[in-house]
Formats: C-alpha cells, structure tokens, sequence
C-alpha cells in the first residue's frame, strides 16, 4: 500500500509541475504575442507616418513650384487658365495631404503642419487677390517674396520634426 501511495503522491506531484510548466508556457507564449503584436503595431504607425509625411513634403515642393511659374506671369496681363488650375488643385492635395499628416501626429509635427498652413493661407489670399484684380505691385511682389522664404523655412522645420519622429519610433 505504500507503494500505491507514493506512486498516488508522485503522480500528482508530476501532475502539479506538468500544470506550472504549461501555466508558465502560455504566459510567456501569451507575452511574446502581444509584444509582437504591439511591435507590428509600432512598426505599421511608422510605416504610415513615412508615406504621409513623404506626400506632404512632395506636395509643399510642388505648390513653391506653382508659385513660382505664377509669380514668373505676374507681369502678363493674362494668366494661363490651365497654370491657374493646376495651382488650385495642388492647393487642394496639399490640404488634404496635410490633414493626414496631422492625423498620424505626432503633435510637434501638427504643430508645424499647421503653422505653414497658414502660410500657404496667406499666401493663396495674397494669390486670388493678384488673380481677381489683375495688379501685382512691388507691395504684393515684397508680401509674397516674404511668404516664400517663410515656407521654405516652415518646410525644412517640419521635415527636421518628421525625421527626429520618425528616428524616434
């Protein structure tokens, strides 16, 4: 009978470790998944920040570009319709590009984002107004040589932010 009972106290003492040791497993299987998972996370968010941020930093180069070829008409009586629209389109996608960027954050970059949206505000006013009257003075000429160099610098500011983001994660 002693025998019976050790082999009884053996077997459940078997049992017992066997239980710990698969307890343990699946709490360090379960740890690892959502290490895992939160490090696909991390790395989808840093995904998704590039292409934004890439799209936004192409769109603010090619609204300078559309500037600029509007700014080289400002002595012609005529604009071409055709250089106007591909301005307001480019000032459309760099709104909506800008919006995404200030959706995947983080805030610094936001807060850059929205400071040269005002910029490219102020400027598209000073713009329209050029195109509804027709007059380009050295008033305006002056205003929108200022607002230029504010977003070259506003964009070499945000870029700096979305690198140092982006090294960040």
């Amino acid at each position: 009978m002693t025998d019976g009972i050790a082999s009884g106290v053996f077997a459940l003492a078997g049992a017992g470790v066997g239980g710990v040791f698969g307890i343990v497993t699946s709490l360090v299987t379960a740890r690892d998944r959502r290490r895992e998972a939160d490090r696909s996370r991390t790395e989808r968010i840093g995904d998704l920040r590039r292409v934004r941020y890439a799209r936004l930093v192409e769109g603010v180069d090619v609204f300078l570009d559309q500037l600029r070829e509007l700014h080289s008409m400002s002595s012609v009586a005529q604009v071409p319709p055709g250089l106007v629209q591909r301005y307001q389109e480019q000032w459309l996608s760099l709104v909506e590009a800008s919006a995404a960027v200030e959706l995947v954050g983080p805030g610094t970059v936001g807060t850059e984002v929205e400071r040269l949206r005002r910029l490219w505000g102020e400027t598209s006013e000073l713009i329209d107004g050029w195109l509804a009257s027709g007059r380009w003075g050295e008033k305006t000429n002056s205003k929108y040589l200022e607002l230029r160099a504010a977003i070259r610098q506003g964009r070499t500011t945000l870029l700096e932010s979305m690198q140092q983001t982006l090294s960040d994660d």
